[in-house]
């Protein structure tokens, strides 16, 4: 069980000397979202021990998602590291600030290998981008579940932004123009993912070869939702 409320007790191991000991307490600042570990996580970005640290600090920033993080974000989204691109697009997605949506547009556009296009496409979406279209944002990674290699990632995005009433109708009207068994199983794992923290009716588009795939009540502990917790 995640309890938000122990990540000030590990924030002081952000920048312990050992770097097993200081990747683990990242990533666990990270996804306990402590806010409070964003002045060492932004130190630990100043002068990074190798390039999976700086990755990690980059990835729990962008989870804690704190807008004065902003700047930092938009910095990244020119850098040469994929990873480290992917992880600010996230960071600017979860803020969602209308002030950045002009150059996550811009960004979008000129990204041209694959991990980051899929969080420029989530961060589009988190901004309000419901584009259901293959050259849309929710096109995009529905269109990616079809690919092995990415759909691990692609349906992460899907299960966090369908937490959302806005993100979760779109998905479910790409789910209806579904034309594959890859995207249409994504996108129903993706949904069940998401339904411990959200209810949320069953649409009427929902094709009835899919209805076995929705739980009746979930129960926090499948597959899915360990994949989802590894990204939010």
């Amino acid at each position: 069980m995640r309890d938000v409320s122990t990540g000030e007790r590990v924030v002081f191991l952000v920048r312990d000397l050992d770097e097993k000991v200081q990747q683990a307490a990242i990533e666990t600042v990270g996804l306990l979202r402590t806010k409070e570990a964003s002045t060492d996580l932004k130190r630990v970005l100043e002068n990074p021990s190798n390039k999976k640290i700086r990755r990690a600090a980059l990835v729990a920033l962008g989870q804690i998602a704190d807008p004065a993080n902003r700047p930092l974000f938009l910095g990244v989204l020119g850098d040469k590291d994929d990873e480290a691109r992917a992880a600010a697009f996230e960071g600017l997605g979860r803020i969602a600030s209308a002030e950045d949506r002009a150059a996550v547009d811009k960004a979008w556009a000129e990204e041209k290998k694959a991990g980051p296009r899929l969080a420029a496409a989530f961060a589009l979406a988190q901004m309000g981008s419901l584009d259901t279209g293959s050259y849309g944002s929710i096109g995009h990674l529905v269109n990616s579940l079809n690919l092995k290699a990415w759909r691990g990632v692609a349906q992460p995005y899907l299960a966090e932004l369908a937490a959302k009433q806005a993100p979760r109708t779109a998905i479910l009207t790409a789910l209806g123009q579904a034309e594959t068994s890859d995207e249409k199983t994504g996108v129903a794992q993706a949904l069940a993912s998401c339904a411990c923290r959200t209810r949320f009716p069953r649409c009427s588009n929902w094709p009835r070869m899919m209805t076995r795939q929705w739980p009746k009540r979930h129960c926090g502990r499948c597959e899915s939702c360990d994949r989802l917790a590894a990204r939010v």
